[in-house]
């Protein structure tokens, strides 16, 4: 099955939305601590001023408890007192019929304690009836709201710098508690994979760094020996795969040389010659691909020569489909590239072609760094396109059969040589599929 790898504008696409602010370990655990810390200082805040509201408001009602006990007293001494003033209370004494004398605000309330407003100042009042006297006792509360305010003031800015100071204690301890993890990641980070390096849990005395330092140890363990063993598999592979292949070539080669063959026959030798070859340059791209070496060395490769060389597997499939090949190249297109990777992408991209592509032409187009091969095929569905270059993708023509391979291995040397691949299809007419080349591939 076709398939369409997703391209690098697509991918960067992807990651614009995906801009979003990660905090790290230590700033996570600063605003923990600061979170923590400020909801505590909140409820206690809280706490404190309404326990001092509450005492504030009892310590009125003894004042005014204690003044009218003095005011009964003193009128019991001398009837003749009618009020009393000072600088927070005001006292009125008056009968039952005298009530209409009192200010307009005190004349209807009740026997007891009450708070009114009068010109937007509080007063607390306390109203009681002995000896046949009403008597009222005012006290001015203005100073006492300044004081709750100014105190509620005193509270929001002291939260404030217990904020600011909780956040800068917070990351300083964060900084604490987390520089062991943080010297631990940065020591992770700089290792090579295969290298062997010290124990990492010796550098470290907090058990719960220590234990995941050991498992990071363990972990590489297990890493170099797996990569141990994968070197010498892929080192023994291809020994025992290129002596027998130079042993098919060298004999093809010899049994050239017998002036008596036929032409078919030479023919037929020339052709397994070639397999030969085709597979040993295909062993050295996949062994390249499988192993975090440095890309192999670059050579000047003809594109019309290239294009010849994948296609002469294909050519007798081709034949008999009637298909036609077209090779656009301008004369003397040279990409300076790794051979035997270009010859494995064009090799899985012509098989892909050749296989989807009942009757037409395969035509192959090199203009600027850019080699695009195009088909008169079935083409692939919309819905495929994004998911082509997977592994073992097929999608809708899944029963064709195929492993869904070859346009992953494509995009894989696309992305190890930093080239680019992309496809584009328009069902039932054909696809085309493109490799960009850099600069660099396309200097002299």
């Amino acid at each position: 099955m076709r398939t369409k790898a997703g391209s690098r504008l697509r991918s960067g696409l992807r990651l614009l939305p995906g801009l979003r602010f990660r905090p790290g370990l230590r700033l996570r655990v600063a605003l923990s601590f600061a979170l923590f810390s400020m909801l505590l200082t909140t409820a206690q805040t809280i706490a404190i001023f309404l326990v001092t509201y509450d005492k504030e408001e009892e310590f009125i009602n003894a004042i005014l408890a204690d003044e009218m006990s003095e005011l009964i007293a003193r009128y019991r001494q001398d009837p003749r007192i009618s009020r009393s003033h000072d600088s927070d209370l005001s006292g009125y004494i008056v009968s039952a019929n005298e009530r209409g004398t009192l200010p307009a605000y005190l004349q209807n309330l009740a026997i007891g304690h009450q708070e009114i407003f009068v010109d937007g100042k509080e007063f607390h009042v306390e109203v009681r009836k002995q000896d046949d006297a009403e008597f009222y006792l005012l006290y001015d509360a203005s100073r006492h709201e300044q004081r709750i305010a100014n105190f509620r003031t005193f509270l929001l800015l002291g939260m404030a710098s217990m904020a600011a100071v909780t956040v800068g204690l917070g990351f300083w301890l964060s900084g604490l508690l987390v520089r062991q993890v943080a010297d631990l990641a940065q020591r992770v980070a700089g290792r090579t994979p295969g290298i062997q390096y010290p124990p990492l849990a010796s550098n470290y005395h907090d058990e719960e760094v220590v234990s995941v330092a050991q498992s990071f140890d363990e972990y590489d363990q297990r890493m170099r020996r797996l990569l141990q063993r994968e070197k010498e598999f892929t080192a023994n592979l291809s020994h025992e795969l290129r002596t027998p292949l130079t042993a098919i070539v060298t004999s093809c080669e010899l049994l050239g040389e017998d002036p008596t063959l036929s032409a078919k026959t030479r023919q037929r030798l020339e052709a397994i010659a070639g397999a030969g070859a085709r597979i040993e340059q295909t062993m050295s791209a996949l062994l390249l691909l499988a192993r975090e070496t440095q890309a192999g060395d670059d050579e000047a490769v003809d594109v019309r020569e290239a294009i010849d060389e994948a296609l002469a597997p294909f050519r007798d499939q081709l034949a008999a489909k009637d298909i036609e090949i077209e090779l656009i190249i301008p004369n003397n297109s040279v990409l300076h590239v790794y051979r035997p990777a270009l010859q494995l992408a064009l090799t899985n991209l012509i098989k892909n072609a050749a296989k989807y592509t009942d009757r037409g032409a395969i035509k192959f187009r090199y203009d600027d760094g850019t080699l695009a091969i195009s088909d008169t095929g079935r083409g692939i569905a919309a819905s495929d396109l994004p998911h082509i270059f997977k592994r073992h993708y097929r999608g809708q023509d899944e029963y064709l059969g195929g492993s869904g391979l070859g346009l992953a291995i494509v995009r894989r040397i696309a992305e190890r040589f930093s080239w680019d691949v992309s496809a584009e299809s328009l069902p039932p007419r054909g696809s085309t599929f493109a490799l960009r080349f850099p600069a660099k591939s396309r200097s002299a």
